[in-house]
């Protein structure tokens, strides 16, 4: 898939001397990319609006014709289906070919959910 996004021209020059990084950056942008595209019309609205112009909520609201706290749900939602879809994005890209994996272990560490996968 061809890069959506280029680079901003003040981070450009970190990465002209690092091959590897800008390989790995430049994929996450494309998989993020993607993701988007996954996303609800109002939900793509909302964050082109909010993150690609700038606009706090109530000028997205008032753009949109729908209250500030909608605008508030639609953000959240679109965010939770970003972060759920993009670990498991990079869970299946990271799991191994070789090994084969048995159902996950779950643990609970520190307040938050560890998946642990058992490996043969």
């Amino acid at each position: 898939m061809p890069s959506r996004t280029p680079f901003p021209p003040e981070h450009q020059s970190h990465f002209d001397n690092e091959p590897f990084q800008t390989a790995a950056l430049q994929e996450i942008i494309d998989k993020v990319a993607g993701l988007i595209d996954d996303l609800t019309p109002r939900e793509k609205m909302v964050m082109s609006l909010y993150y690609g112009d700038e606009l706090n909520m109530k000028e997205v609201a008032e753009v949109m014709g729908i209250t500030e706290g909608r605008v508030s749900q639609l953000h959240a939602q679109a965010m939770k289906r970003l972060r759920m879809n993009f670990n498991r994005t990079i869970r299946q890209s990271v799991t191994p070919a070789r090994h084969q994996t048995l159902p996950f272990r779950k643990r609970r560490e520190m307040g938050a959910d560890i998946f642990i996968p058992v490996m043969l």
